[in-house]
């Protein structure tokens, strides 16, 4: 019997409350498509009961239970390893796809051999376009731009808002440089090729590292429009508690600086980066109690911001080797 044509891989942390409807989306756009589909869950020792009522109410998806949470792409990293697809799509728990997936993308990948990982249009709760979707890679320029608040200022201009493709209307098909990780579909051969995800990192910055590799093994990344996924974005997070979630979020600095050493040259431009964090953490610093003199911010969520600003900042006031 011939394999599945698609594996979904999908990491669960203390998501049942969004899980059940990403899976009923994925059984949608299986069974409105003539190829098979393989549904793999992976969960990150979940307190929730994710795997147990995963099993017991949806008996197609294969459930893996990781012994601790190790990280997301060690995660999909033990999903891929199960999986047999051509191609595999690795989809957060809080996205739903429309019925048409997999019959539009997979037709897509199979007429386009030169395309290794497309993904699609994301959007919000709110019915817009999640503009991370689709974007450039990360530089000192635009980090710069963010620290400064100048992306704030021109969010629709190339020059301040040109990380997320602020001058696109993100509505048609183009070959981008970085696509995010709630939904990336693959073809198996070319991610399988490049060693899957880095689990040198817990979090954060895995998909805009995924997508260079992807690039640099010679396939291009794609952007469609449609079929659009519905995201509520940062569900995992929400769930953690603040001391962790602040710790998670101080993070992406130093996946930001681990993924300018291993990928940009020269050297030098991993210091460049380090400095900017250590700016951007004094600019909020500076900014976030003015903010709550204005009114604009809680108590909590300014003490929530100086928590993460300080945690930045101590890493990146730290000794470094490049």
């Amino acid at each position: 019997m011939a394999g599945p044509k698609v594996s979904v891989v999908i990491v669960s942390w203390n998501s049942w409350d969004v899980l059940p409807a990403c899976l009923r989306s994925v059984q949608a756009a299986a069974d409105s498509w003539a190829g098979s589909v393989e549904v793999i869950l992976v969960d990150n020792a979940s307190a929730d009961g994710s795997a147990d009522r995963a099993s017991a109410e949806f008996t197609d998806v294969r459930v893996l239970q990781m012994g601790e949470n190790a990280g997301f792409p060690k995660a999909c990293n033990t999903g891929l390893a199960a999986a047999s697809g051509d191609f595999v799509l690795m989809l957060n728990p809080d996205v739903e796809i429309a019925p048409e997936t997999f019959s539009t993308c997979v037709a897509r990948l199979e007429q386009d051999l030169g395309v290794g990982l497309l993904g699609v249009r994301l959007v919000g709760t709110d019915g817009v376009t999640q503009p991370e979707c689709a974007r450039r890679f990360p530089n000192e320029w635009w980090l710069l731009c963010e620290t400064l608040y100048l992306h704030r200022l021109g969010p629709r201009t190339r020059l301040f808002g040109g990380l997320n493709y602020g001058e696109w209307d993100h509505l048609s098909e183009r070959d981008v440089p970085c696509i995010v990780g709630a939904f990336m579909l693959f073809r198996g051969s070319v991610l399988r090729g490049i060693g899957g995800l880095d689990e040198g990192v817990f979090m954060y910055f895995e998909d805009v590292d995924v997508c260079q590799r992807v690039w640099d093994s010679g396939s291009r990344v794609l952007f469609l429009p449609e079929p659009a996924a519905a995201h509520q974005a940062g569900t995992s997070r929400e769930r953690a508690d603040a001391r962790l979630s602040a710790s998670l979020d101080a993070l992406k600095g130093e996946v930001a600086w681990r993924f300018s050493v291993l990928h940009r040259r020269p050297r030098w431009r991993a210091r460049i980066i380090a400095a900017e964090i250590a700016l951007y953490a004094l600019v909020r610093l500076l900014v976030v109690p003015v903010v709550e003199v204005l009114g604009r911010r809680s108590p909590r969520q300014a003490g929530y911001a100086i928590r993460v600003s300080l945690a930045l900042l101590s890493w990146a006031l730290r000794p470094k080797s490049v």
